[in-house]
């Protein structure tokens, strides 16, 4: 059984890649001089929640809070068809990129987002394609982060605790490597988490306030959850996982695994297709 799971495995992979050597042109999109496009927007005078929607295809994105206004950085690029839009609300905000590539880019291909957040609370999405994220959230004010992008290689860190409650934290990616770490700081009530075919990597270390629920649903993948010793866990199982391993004391009842702890309560259902389960305490 678990060979013929792995047989479909390497067809689905085989089959993603010869869709995508199908799909890419052979002449890479021309590109142009680089070009900067300055972000600079004040923060609500009453510092009330403000929804931020963000929008890039490929490229690079880092995100990090610090800043004094409600959101600062900078957009650098080098085709004039992705020259970036600004739209402004009463208690809105947004930033994307519409134009269409048209194409592969080549390796001379820029599109560099560089954003800070301030402390005004946020509610955030995020829309991106394939691109490479590195985005720290510690100490931002987030009532909600939703996160859909496609082939990406991404990082989320909360290297501080959330100073918000935060509604949901949702992320929903394709062929993917992702890896969240510091997920006890974000202060949610709900996440959910679905990811098609990659590797994910889901960290709940940090300040664990009040009781949390997580839904994974995975693909063709592997998934790491890690747990912080002390934090009481219950992680329930369903799906067709080809294989799981522990790391740490865990007490397993069937397809529920437990570890113990005092204070709030974590519980992350898990409903995976083909691939791995590594459950670490520590």
């Amino acid at each position: 059984m678990k060979k013929n799971k792995w047989i479909v495995l390497c067809s689905l992979i085989l089959l993603v890649s010869l869709a995508c050597s199908v799909s890419a042109p052979s002449t890479p999109v021309p590109v142009s001089e680089k070009q900067t496009f300055s972000v600079m927007q004040a923060a609500p005078g009453d510092r009330s929640e403000t929804q931020i929607n963000i929008g890039m295809g490929a490229g690079n994105l880092t995100l990090s809070g610090g800043s004094e206004q409600l959101v600062e950085g900078k957009v650098v690029y080098n085709l004039a068809s992705l020259a970036p839009s600004i739209k402004t609300g009463e208690h809105s905000w947004s930033i994307n990129q519409s134009g269409d590539l048209k194409g592969m880019p080549g390796s001379d291909f820029v599109n560099e987002w560089n954003l800070r957040l301030g402390k005004t609370p946020i509610d955030l999405s995020i829309n991106a394609g394939a691109y490479t994220g590195k985005m720290d959230f510690g100490g931002v004010a987030l009532t909600q982060l939703v996160v859909r992008d496609g082939a990406s290689k991404n990082t989320i860190t909360f290297s501080l605790p959330n100073p918000a409650k935060m509604a949901r934290l949702e992320y929903y990616t394709g062929a993917s490597n992702v890896e969240m770490s510091g997920l006890a700081n974000a202060n949610f009530d709900e996440m959910r988490f679905e990811g098609g075919a990659g590797s994910f990597s889901l960290d709940f270390s940090g300040q664990l306030k009040r009781d949390g629920h997580v839904q994974v649903v995975g693909g063709v993948n592997n998934i790491t959850v890690t747990i912080r010793k002390g934090t009481p866990a219950t992680i329930n199982l369903a799906g067709a996982l080809s294989n799981v391993n522990t790391e740490g004391t865990w007490t397993v009842h069937g397809k529920t695994y437990q570890t113990d702890g005092s204070g709030p309560h974590l519980v992350i259902d898990i409903e995976n297709g083909v691939g791995n389960l590594s459950l670490i305490q520590k």
